[in-house]
């Protein structure tokens, strides 16, 4: 990736003059496993750039919130993860998939306890084990265990840590 990275900013560009969310918000969701590893503050940049265009399309906006909001929680800052991830559900809740909408729950919890908002972040840990639940689905799973988990820690409840946030 590394060496096409040049390449792929050149894409993203392009569809951001041409206003081509579509396009720009598969690539970058894409990207964002990338950024998160190697370069959040970029990944961040875009993601704003991004957004302040806009689109109608629910499910797009959705994956952009969510993408968005897992950045800022990797950067500590639930300031910007809070809108985002509440942003994401709003919009995953009206277009799907349910796998987005669990997991943007559980990172909006992640955020909330960040932020010290135990309630917020118990509700939305709630929403997010009952889909989670009901859905056969990895990523969402380990989503939904990383937030019990860090919401144990931000309670001070390391047995709960410890035993997997059950």
């Amino acid at each position: 990736m590394d060496l096409e990275i040049d390449n792929v900013r050149f894409v993203l560009q392009r569809c951001l003059t041409q206003e081509d969310f579509r396009h720009w918000t598969a690539l970058a969701y894409a990207m964002g496993w990338y950024w998160m590893t190697r370069a959040t503050g970029e990944g961040v940049r875009w993601f704003a750039a991004l957004l302040a265009i806009g689109s109608g399309d629910a499910k797009a906006q959705a994956r952009a919130r969510f993408m968005r909001g897992f950045l800022a929680v990797l950067q500590a800052d639930p300031a910007a993860a809070r809108p985002a991830l509440e942003q994401a559900v709003a919009s995953a809740q009206e277009a799907g998939p349910l796998n987005l909408l669990a997991q943007s729950l559980s990172l909006a919890s992640m955020a909330a306890s960040m932020a010290g908002d135990r309630t917020s972040a118990r509700h939305q840990a709630d929403q997010a084990r009952v889909i989670t639940m009901a859905l056969d689905d990895l990523p969402s799973t380990l989503m939904f265990l990383q937030s019990r988990a860090l919401n144990c820690l931000f309670e001070g409840d390391l047995e709960r840590v410890g035993s997997g946030a059950n």
